[in-house]
C-alpha cells in the first residue's frame, strides 16, 4: 500500500498537480483513503457474512464520522490499524450490540445520554503529526458538537421503529471517546519509551 501511494505522489507531482515540497503529505492522505477503502471492502465483506452488515454500517459511519472531527489514538502501524479496527467492528457488531440490546429501554438511553454528553464536552485530540492549531482544533469541537446533535435526532426518530440506530450509533460514540481518552496516555507512554 505505502508503495502505491508513493507511486500516485510522484504522479501528483509529476503533472504539477501538488508541490514536490508536499509529496509526504500527499503519500499520507493518499495511503490513508486506500486503508479506508481496503478497511470497508473487508469489514463489509466480513459482516455481510455474520449478517450485521446494518449494524457495521451504523457504527462505521458514526464512529468514523467523528473520529474525523474528533481525533483520538491512532494506530501506529497501517496492519495493526486494519487489525484493530476490524475487530472493533466485529466486537461491536457480533458481542457488545446484542448485549446491549438486552438493557431495558431506560438503562439504553441513560448510558447513551451519557456517551453523548461526554462526548459533546470532550475537545478533539489530534495527533501530533496533524500539527492541529486551536482554531482548527474550536472549528472541529463546532463541527463534532452539530454531529452529535444531528445523531441524537436521528436515535430518537429511529427509536420508534427500531433500537438498531441508538445501540450502534452509541457503540461509535463510545468507542471515539475512549480513542480520545487514550490518546495522550499512549502518546505519554511512546515518549517514555524514546
Amino acid at each position: 500500500m505505502h508503495q502505491l501511494s508513493i507511486r500516485i505522489a510522484e504522479a501528483c507531482v509529476k503533472r504539477n498537480w501538488i508541490q514536490a515540497i508536499d509529496m509526504d503529505w500527499c503519500i499520507y492522505a493518499v495511503e490513508t483513503k486506500i486503508l479506508f477503502c481496503a478497511f470497508l471492502i473487508l469489514a463489509g465483506m466480513i459482516t455481510w457474512f455474520f449478517g450485521v452488515l446494518v449494524e457495521a454500517s451504523i457504527f462505521t459511519f458514526v464512529f468514523c464520522l467523528l473520529r474525523s472531527h474528533m481525533g483520538g489514538w491512532h494506530a501506529p502501524l497501517a496492519w495493526l490499524c486494519q487489525i484493530i479496527s476490524l475487530s472493533l467492528v466485529l466486537l461491536c457488531t457480533l458481542i457488545l450490540g446484542p448485549a446491549i440490546q438486552m438493557l431495558c429501554q431506560e438503562a439504553l438511553w441513560g448510558i447513551n445520554i451519557f456517551a453523548l454528553i461526554i462526548a459533546y464536552i470532550t475537545k478533539p485530540v489530534f495527533p501530533v503529526q496533524m500539527h492541529a492549531t486551536e482554531d482548527v482544533l474550536i472549528e472541529n469541537a463546532k463541527i463534532k458538537n452539530n454531529i452529535l446533535l444531528l445523531i441524537f435526532c436521528i436515535q430518537v426518530i429511529s427509536f420508534r421503529f427500531t433500537q438498531v440506530f441508538v445501540i450502534y450509533s452509541f457503540l461509535g460514540i463510545l468507542f471515539c471517546v475512549i480513542s480520545i481518552i487514550i490518546q495522550p496516555y499512549i502518546q505519554k507512554s511512546r515518549r517514555e519509551q524514546q
